[in-house]
């Protein structure tokens, strides 16, 4: 009997029995009944068998009498007591749509239902003018159904069921200039709670149900820890790394300036040639890089970003060629060119990540701002941010000083006067990282902090790799600090790319205490290239005996440059080694410390050979003793710094870590 079965009469009905697969899954005998005739028992048993053989090969489950009497409607019933019992908050929706599809299909037995039977009920729901996404929402209702009668046992297959294409984007979203318009009109609490869910996009029941232990105070962070689809949200309070930046960039430019005043006003004199310097030309340039500075650290729309950066290029390529010689003029065309090049890049890195979040906010201007972009990455587009990232790591890497897309630093920081040189390699290279790590955020929190993580930490190791030969055998003074930007620039990208808290912490407050370091030197340096007339090294011996301020002055700057202690340098590095070291890469962190050894070697070098000696004869300091005050200050903060860290400074540089780290 277990090969061929049998049938058998039981009064005026046939029955058959066959070794097949009872509703529990065990196997053994199966009795059905199989009609009033003989002849239809035997065909009955036939396809049985059939089915028994053809489960057995794994060709196709078997059903069995049971799940042919199961119907459409018992698998809806199913699916609403499962929605009930598991509390899903579209229960009311989902009823609204599996009631068209059980007054369909709720009497037709399961397995009637075929991919055909399904494609003749959308042309049906067509016919209605209904939406596609009404039909859509209708037929999910159905494959759910299925679904779950799969996991229950109760029917072995499910029809193929295809969704319609939807054209739900969104149109006519509130625009600032409108929200601007009715907030005033708004009560309180009303407006607060409308001002909120405008700039956080959640929805109104999110809002009205957030409670203290929401807010995440040291992350600067609100948790959201469920919502409609059963995800939390996070949303940064405030925009660490941006308050980071613009305090920075604030500060550098004030002691920038401070210093600017008597030294434009000493080289103006000893040009003698005042057809050449139209008032206010510089201190207009000067403002305008800051402007753009500033805008493009604390704005959140990704394309008013890229604006205000092309604007820092424009800006500062005319600073560079200020002084209208032949050298600076063509400094300043290379710098342009190249940086132009870049930002072509970051631009189409930022039209790439607008297209990957089209299909999540539409086209309305959230999908640039970059907040938003975080919080919805895990829905972008894998693939286009990826694209994205890469043509943001050349674009504002070019910016930033990361190389091989550095070669435009050297020339431009030696041509401008040094107040600028000093912003440039301090403000601006800190200010078009901050942008490119903004672009990580993003990228790790789409596909994880690996693939980004590594290609920053690979980049920031051959940014410093790259910068130690020409440090060594450098003999001009600005371009020496030019290559030592480079290599700062690379080492705090390193740290930030191995991913660990601590690395990530160290590598920004490097960004941080080395803009300290490096402004000073610049502006220690114009003064004494003034003094002795030549910008070169070889030139500049015994400046703690020609000028002890100077000299004193210049040997901070070396420390802090070195990252000796008692500097604020020394304490960022080794935060960033130690964080490297305890990563999954620690032979990154061993190549940054073997790069940091030897820019260690070039540096003592170079630097007690313009400190100690013999003075040159001919040195003759006229900047006023007022242009010291900006150097003495930077340098207090790089000492107190390798000291001691302030509560807010760490308070901001760790919140600015949480934004950066995934």
């Amino acid at each position: 009997m277990r090969g061929e079965g049998r049938v058998f009469q039981r009064g005026r009905r046939w029955w058959i029995a066959y070794w097949g697969f009872r509703p529990n899954g065990d196997t053994g005998e199966v009795r059905e009944s199989a009609g009033e005739t003989e002849e239809a028992a035997r065909g009955l048993l036939r396809r049985r068998l059939r089915e028994v053989e053809n489960h057995r090969e794994g060709i196709r489950k078997f059903r069995g009498p049971n799940q042919e009497r199961v119907t459409v409607g018992e698998l809806l019933d199913d699916l609403k007591a499962d929605y009930e019992t598991r509390g899903i908050k579209s229960l009311r929706h989902s009823l609204g749509h599996m009631k068209p599809v059980r007054e369909h299909f709720g009497f037709a037995r399961a397995i009637t239902v075929t991919a055909d039977a399904v494609n003749r009920y959308v042309l049906a729901r067509q016919k209605e003018n209904l939406s596609n996404a009404t039909i859509n929402r209708e037929t999910e209702v159905l494959g759910r159904g299925f679904k779950l009668g799969l996991e229950n046992g109760k029917v072995s297959f499910a029809p193929r069921i295809r969704a319609l294409p939807e054209n739900n984007v969104r149109h006519g979203f509130f625009e600032k200039a409108e929200f601007d318009t009715v907030l005033p009109h708004l009560p309180s609490p009303i407006d607060e709670i409308a001002r909120f869910g405008y700039l956080s996009g959640w929805r109104r029941s999110e809002i009205s149900g957030l409670r203290w232990e929401n807010v995440d105070r040291a992350a600067g962070e609100i948790r959201l820890f469920t919502s409609k689809n059963g995800e939390g949200r996070v949303l940064p309070m405030d925009e660490a790394l941006s308050a980071l930046i613009a305090c920075l960039v604030t500060g550098l430019t004030l002691a920038s300036a401070l210093y600017g005043i008597p030294y434009m006003a000493v080289v103006r004199a000893a040009e003698r040639a005042e057809e050449r310097w139209v008032p206010g030309r510089y201190e207009a340039l000067f403002l305008g890089l800051l402007a753009c500075l500033l805008t493009a650290a604390l704005a959140n729309n990704l394309g008013l970003v890229w604006i205000a950066i092309e604007g820092t290029t424009l800006t500062s390529a005319m600073l560079v060629g200020y002084f209208r010689r032949p050298e600076s003029i063509e400094a300043a065309w290379k710098y342009l060119i190249l940086c132009s090049v870049g930002i072509s890049l970051a631009l189409l890195a930022t039209v790439l990540l607008y297209y990957s979040a089209v299909s999540v906010f539409g086209e309305g201007g959230q999908g640039l701002q970059w907040t938003a972009l975080r919080e919805a990455a895990p829905r972008l587009d894998p693939r286009f941010v990826k694209l994205a990232f890469l043509f943001a790591l050349v674009g504002y890497g070019t910016k930033a000083g990361l190389a091989p897309m550095h070669t435009w630093l050297p020339d431009a920081h030696s041509q401008a006067p040094a107040p600028v040189s000093a912003l440039m390699s301090t403000g601006l290279l800190a200010t078009s990282l901050s942008v490119l790590l903004r672009f990580h955020a993003i990228t790790a929190a789409c596909v994880g902090p690996g693939w980004s993580g590594g290609l920053l930490a690979l980049f920031g190791g051959l940014s410093m790799v790259i910068a130690i030969p020409f440090m060594l055998v450098q003999g001009e003074y600005k371009r020496l600090l030019a290559y030592s930007s480079i290599e700062h620039t690379g080492f705090a990208t390193l740290a930030i790319g191995l991913g660990t808290p601590l690395a990530v912490f160290g590598g920004l407050l490097h960004l941080v205490v080395q803009s300290l370091a490096k402004a000073l030197a610049f502006l220690v340096g114009g003064s004494i290239g003034h003094a002795s007339g030549s910008s070169r090294m070889d030139h500049w011996s015994g400046l703690l005996e020609a000028s002890p301020v100077l000299g004193v002055l210049l040997v901070g700057a070396g420390l802090g440059i070195a990252g000796l202690p008692p500097t604020g340098t020394f304490v960022s590095e080794w935060l960033a080694l130690a964080g490297g070291f305890a990563s999954s890469h620690p032979v990154a962190a061993a190549t940054a410390l073997v790069a940091l050894v030897a820019v260690f070697m070039g540096l003592v070098f170079h630097w007690t050979r313009m400190a100690l000696g013999r003075p040159r004869e001919g040195f003759d300091d006229r900047m006023p003793a007022l242009s010291r005050l900006p150097m003495w200050l930077l340098l207090v903060a790089l000492v107190f710094c390798g000291f001691y860290l302030p509560s807010p400074v760490r308070t901001l540089i760790e919140q600015a870590a949480a934004v950066v780290r995934p």
